[in-house]
């Protein structure tokens, strides 16, 4: 799957709290092979010398690509199909 191809799903993805859970749930579920996780989600998305894995929040990360479509949006000359 390409990285635009990924982000379209972040654009569409549903933002409400379950739906977010549950996606780092199964992020969760992979990283410790479906055992219980040795560290939370919050922990993962430290440095590496902070003992994380500099793992991007799957929240944050929908907001700031939802964010970026109202700095599109207010410049209509700007919408070329994902250029910036």
């Amino acid at each position: 799957m390409k990285a635009r191809q990924k982000k379209y799903i972040m654009y569409i993805m549903p933002s409400d709290e379950k739906a977010i859970y549950n996606l780092e749930k199964l992020v969760l579920g992979f990283l410790w092979d479906g055992k219980p996780p040795k560290i939370s989600y919050n922990q993962l998305g430290q440095t590496y010398e902070h003992g994380g894995l500099k793992l991007t929040s799957i929240k944050t990360l929908v907001k700031a690509l939802r964010i970026s479509w109202i700095k599109r949006l207010s410049k209509p000359h700007q919408m070329d199909c994902g250029k910036s």
